[in-house]
């Protein structure tokens, strides 16, 4: 929860935005009242390239992504995310071993160095970990009730 006038620092994750794209309902699904807060300035919205990199990756490499996101919509959605977020400088390799997925470390020790309060996903092997010190790990409708609580929406 904030504190004082603390400002939710929050980074979403590869697994958030693609469930963003997938969805029938983009506007209307938890990560798109999010991405709506974002742009209302609600939160501060860090981006992690890596993020960017993979959701690139994903969509390539797997054809059930492929055949279901249009790139031009994955190339939209990152340029809205670049226009309204914060970058976080990339760190050099090798990343603290924090967690059971390897390819999650990068993303965890992004968000300790940026200092962001939420790191939001659907990815379990990222969720488990919550609370991670001041870093919480949440599902995109857990932090809709924690920006309604703090009247942010």
């Amino acid at each position: 929860m904030r504190t004082g006038s603390h400002r939710l620092r929050i980074i979403l994750d590869t697994s958030t935005l693609i469930s963003y794209l997938l969805s029938r309902t983009k506007a209307s699904s938890a990560t798109g009242l999010l991405l709506r807060a974002a742009l209302n300035s609600a939160f501060d919205l860090l981006l992690v390239e890596g993020v960017f990199e993979e959701l690139g990756l994903k969509i390539a490499v797997r054809r059930d992504l492929a055949s279901r996101i249009p790139t031009l919509d994955a190339d939209q959605l990152v340029t809205l995310l670049r226009d309204i977020g914060e970058p976080v400088e990339r760190l050099p390799e090798p990343y603290p071993k924090v967690g059971r997925d390897s390819d999650d470390y990068f993303l965890i020790a992004h968000a300790v160095f940026a200092g962001a309060t939420h790191l939001v996903s659907w990815d379990n092997d990222l969720l488990d970990l919550d609370p991670l010190d001041d870093l919480r790990l949440v599902r995109p409708p857990q932090l809709l009730t924690i920006l309604r609580d703090d009247g942010l929406l």
